[in-house]
């Protein structure tokens, strides 16, 4: 018995491995991952149309015919609309990297990458974006101090008090040890601004810009403990400050 029980062990892990190799070959092939998502409406349109689909081939259903062209003019309207929010549809991520801060603006089905360093870690992490978000191009470039402008949205990276005027930022993102002047910095924020740390930020120095963040009611996310940060806006991109290329 205990020979046959690890030939049968030995047996499942072969199946399992084969099973995995056969499905990271298939993932990895051209057109594995089309740039198509649709919703739960779209989902259960498509579950409906295979079943009046069968019911007017065999005949079940006179009126099924009907239902399918229903469904597919259903379907494309849903599709058009979605696809027409998408690209009018602009998302602010800031990676859950290590030790190294990455973000992204998606427009469409294009995705601009800053970051510090192109690792294998971020190159994953911005890969399991383009797949889940069914992204055609990404582009990457490096990060550095500046403004990120898209509609009435401002995200400010790294800013410097002593650069020009302010600009009245949404979003800050802090990414380094420095020793920031925070209460010169939030003269020329919102009521509304939220600051991110990045997770290249040492953690005494995050710990001392949350405290500061608590004490002066402004909403802070810390990436290395609450995971990446996200903020869609639907007016899309107008322009990119030069400092942050």
């Amino acid at each position: 018995m205990q020979v046959l029980g690890a030939f049968v062990a030995q047996l499942m892990e072969w199946l399992l491995l084969g099973l995995g190799r056969s499905a990271a070959f298939f993932a990895g092939l051209p057109g594995a991952y089309p740039p198509v998502r649709i919703d739960g409406l779209q989902c259960s349109c498509l579950y409906a149309l295979l079943l009046l689909a069968a019911a007017w081939m065999f005949g079940i259903w006179r009126g099924a015919r009907w239902g399918v062209l229903a469904l597919v003019l259903v379907f494309t309207g849903t599709a058009a609309r979605n696809t027409d929010r998408r690209n009018g549809q602009v998302c602010f991520t800031v990676y859950d990297d290590r030790n190294t801060t990455t973000l992204s603006i998606e427009r469409g089905r294009a995705l601009l990458v800053f970051g510090d360093v192109n690792d294998p870690w971020s190159q994953r992490k911005v890969e399991a974006h383009r797949l889940a978000h069914g992204v055609d191009t990404v582009q990457w470039s490096p990060a550095g101090p500046g403004s990120l402008r898209y509609g009435e949205l401002v995200v400010q990276i790294d800013p410097d008090v002593a650069q020009g005027p302010p600009c009245r930022p949404d979003v800050v993102v802090l990414t380094h040890d420095r020793r920031w002047a925070m209460d010169r910095m939030a003269a020329a924020w919102k009521p509304s601004t939220q600051v991110v740390l990045g997770p290249s930020m040492p953690a005494r120095r995050r710990s001392h810009v949350r405290g500061w963040c608590a004490a002066h009611g402004v909403a802070v996310h810390d990436v290395k403990e609450q995971g990446a940060y996200v903020r869609t806006d639907a007016r899309g991109v107008d322009t990119l400050a030069p400092g942050a290329r």
